[in-house]
Order: C-alpha cells, then structure tokens, then sequence
C-alpha cells in the first residue's frame, strides 16, 4: 500500500516539540460541520497514553480495520473506537463503540521528522457495515501514479473550529481545498517533503490545523470515493511576542538540522570548540550518530551570513536517566566532526555551576520558531524576554511539584515560547556580549497558553556535561 500523508502548508514544522500534558493538535479552521452519516467512513478515537487522553480521527478500511496515524497509536496502551458518530459529545443511537489494545504502527515511523506516519488499529469484533452510518473506505491502489496537483480534495475531523477554540469540536466537521505541487510545499517545510506525501493548500483560513491527525484525504476519482492522504502532525514551534534576534548578537546559538533533507528540528548551543549542548528529546529517534548538520554563525535559515559554518555531527549522547514522559535529565551533548572556527557571530556560552538558584533573574530564550500567534513561520531567529520564577510558582502552572533540576521562566509582554525551540539555552548577559547558560529548554504549556517554559537546570548536570565532552573527546 502507497502511504500518502497531508499537509496544510500553514503549519510549519520546524522544531521537535514537548508537552507537558498529551493535548490533540488537531483542528478543522474555516470548515463548515458536515451532514449527518455524510463521512461515514470516518472514525473518532479516543487514545490511552502515559500522559491522559488523547484525541485523533482516523477511517474504516475494512470490518475490522480502521488507518490512522503512527503518532496518534506509538505510546497507546488501549483506544476507544467510535464508527457513525457526528456529535461525539452526545448519545447517539446509530453510533458503534469498540475497545481494543491491538496497533501496528508502521516498521519504518520515525518520529523525529514525521516519516510514515501511519498505522492501523484492529478490532476484534465484526464492525456493522450498514452503507449509511458506517461504510468502507476504498485506498488508492499502489499504481496509482496521477498527477493530483490542482484538483480538489476533502478533509474531515472533529478537529478545533477555530484557533481561539479551546477543545475539538463537538460535532463532526470537513473543509475542502486544492492539493499543490510538492516543489512549493518543500519550500514551506525546509525540504522534508518527499514523493509519498501529498500537500494540501491551507490559505484563505481554511484547513486541517495541525493535522485532525489520523483522519482521511479523500477525492472522488472514477466515480469512486477514494482515500489519498491522512493529514500528519504538525511539530509546533513558536516564540510568541518576542523580538528579532539581530545578526551576531547571540553568538552561541546554534541550529540542528537533518544532514540529507536538511530539515531544521532542534536548537543548541555552542559550549566548546567541537561541541554543542541541546536536549536528550531532541537526540533520542535521530538513529545514526553522524546524521546532524550543526548551522552556526547566522540568525536566518534561509539566507545564510557570510560567517556561517556548518559541520556535521560525529557523535552524540544523551542523559542515561532521561525519562520522557517526565522530561527530567533532558540533555544531550553533540561532538561535532572539526573544531568550530570562532569569529565575532561564533563563540561558545557559559556553563553557569553555581549555587545561585536564580529567582527573578532577567533572561533570554532565544529559538527559529514561529513569531506570533497566526502561524506564520519565521526562519529568523527570535528571542524572548524573561524572568525566572520559583519552582513552586511554575509547578502551579502543571498540576504539581517540579524537581530541582529544573528551571522555569515567565516572559515578559506576554512572550513565550510555545511547545519547543526545543534544546536551546536560557541565558543571562554577564558582560557585554558575554553569556552565560542556566538552562536547556524541555517543555512549555500545550497549545501555546501563556505560562512559564521548563528547562533543564545547568548547575545540577554541570558535572555530567563535563564528563561527556571529555568522554566523547576520546573519539577525536
């Protein structure tokens, strides 16, 4: 079977994003609510994971088979599998439940760059296929080599109508839009799009906000209603409120990119000649250790300064006490292939590995995420400013106590970063132009409420960060 995912070119997938609590991204913006039984191929999933409920669509292939994405089922321990529903917050007569602990996430997904990002869910009892309420979806058969550019195509969800909404949408919902050549989308996602993706045009406000994941693209080809796509997750990034970072003013920063596709998914900084400091999460579903291009030297991605360099990695590890579903010990530290040549944009950060715990200390965060709340992508490198607050007063924020190793900062002007620029430093200025780190960024509130953002305390893993650079040294 051909696996074709969607896109909305909207949504910008450019940094590895962490949440605090497993929250659905999924949205249905500018679409109208469908008929009633009018996609009765479509599916709602309710998903058990280590982090509460989750949410994702997905739709019937055969009576005991339902396709969904790889994302929304890789951590599941059970679903909760509703077929024929409209208003999945209402009782409804027609609707058919199921519960199963049976998935088989494709061999080859690949988290970290959203690679076959698709998956099928097995129930074990007979699903009633009326034709009516529940019907089978037909997939686009493996020689199906169409040119799809230009023609007209439909996604459904019971994803957020709106980017103010506050929850997924009650009742089931569809937009349609024109599929586009994956030349202009590559554009859109730095070059991760290859010849299994399809991409969906989300201008003119509509589309599948960060994915209604799971759920299908169809079109009618033949007089056949036909499934093409399902729309992939969208790693959200954002420095939202903050301001441009100007060229050469934080020297240390540094951007993680897939070498082949050259795809930018995590930030880092520059604490030696030969090595870069960033988060474990960002390290963990990378597979071959020489497989980061680090990009130093420039605050924009797309046009890069005259004094840029970049080098691949040689090797990395990260944290052997990291745990995921915690984010604690979230650090790795990447051995680059040649010493770095320092110039006046390129100098390594200050390891701070003191005793000061740092309470209302102004900070910056600094990261190539979005820069508003429209979603619209920056390649610039932006920057928030911030103020460290106590542990107590960020625990508040996430239901519960924060260990020491941590550190939280509010932004200022209503600032913050929004789930990821992942991996980069928060950083006070001791002298001018001198910077010394105090934390690496983990995780930050879901759906880019305004909140404190988590990082990974310096001091307490000083020691070990020492111990990998002169470990990984012995591989020179």
């Amino acid at each position: 079977m051909k696996t074709l995912i969607s896109y909305s070119i909207l949504l910008l997938a450019l940094v590895q994003a962490k949440f605090i609590h497993f929250d659905p991204p999924t949205k249905i913006v500018g679409g109208d609510e469908a008929a009633l039984h009018g996609f009765p191929y479509q599916v709602a999933i309710f998903i058990q994971v280590p982090q509460g409920t989750g949410f994702c669509g997905g739709s019937l292939i055969s009576d005991k088979h339902i396709l969904t994405a790889a994302h929304c089922v890789s951590s599941a321990s059970s679903a909760l599998v509703m077929l024929g529903a409209h208003n999945i917050k209402a009782e409804e007569s027609h609707r058919q439940e199921f519960n199963t602990t049976s998935f088989a996430v494709h061999e080859q997904w690949f988290p970290l760059f959203i690679l076959n990002d698709i998956a099928i869910i097995k129930i074990n009892e007979a699903i009633q296929v009326d034709g009516v309420a529940v019907k089978i979806l037909a997939l686009a058969p493996a020689t199906e080599d169409a040119v799809l550019t230009g023609l007209q195509a439909t996604v459904s969800g019971w994803g957020k109508d709106s980017d103010s909404a506050q929850g997924v949408s009650s009742v089931l919902r569809y937009v349609n839009s024109t599929i586009i050549e994956n030349s202009i989308c590559k554009i859109f996602y730095f070059g991760n799009i290859r010849d299994e993706h399809i991409c969906m045009n989300g201008w003119e406000g509509k589309s599948s906000c960060q994915g209604d994941s799971g759920g299908p693209l169809v079109m009618t080809r033949d007089g056949v209603l036909t499934q093409y796509g399902s729309p992939r997750r969208s790693k959200d990034t954002k420095i939202i409120n903050g301001f441009e970072g100007k060229p050469g003013q934080y020297p240390f920063t540094a951007a993680l990119t897939e070498y082949s596709s050259g795809m930018f998914f995590c930030s880092g900084s520059i604490i030696g000649r030969r090595f870069v400091l960033t988060a474990a999460h960002c390290l963990t579903t990378v597979g071959e250790q020489n497989r980061i291009n680090v990009i130093l030297g420039t605050h924009d991605l797309r046009n890069y300064s005259a004094s840029y360099q970049k080098i691949r990695s040689k090797a990395w590890v990260y944290h052997e006490q990291y745990v995921e579903s915690s984010s604690r010990h979230d650090l790795g530290v990447i051995l680059l292939e040649h010493e770095i040549i320092y110039n006046d944009d390129i100098r390594e950060v200050i390891l701070y590995h003191g005793n000061n715990t740092f309470v209302n200390k102004e900070v910056i965060g600094c990261g190539w995420g979005y820069y508003d709340d429209s979603n619209k992508a920056s390649t610039i490198l932006n920057c928030m400013e911030a103020v460290t607050i106590s542990n107590e007063q960020c625990g508040s924020f996430y239901g519960g106590d924060l260990a020491e190793n941590f550190i939280c900062a509010q932004g200022m002007n209503q600032s913050r970063t929004c789930s990821g620029d992942s991996g980069n430093a928060l950083v006070f200025e001791e002298n001018y132009g001198s910077y010394t780190a105090i934390g690496v960024m983990s995780f930050g509130l879901a759906d880019c409420k305004e909140g404190p953002v988590v990082y990974n305390r310096v001091s307490t893993y000083y020691g070990w960060i020492i111990e990998q650079m002169q470990n990984l040294s012995a591989l020179q």
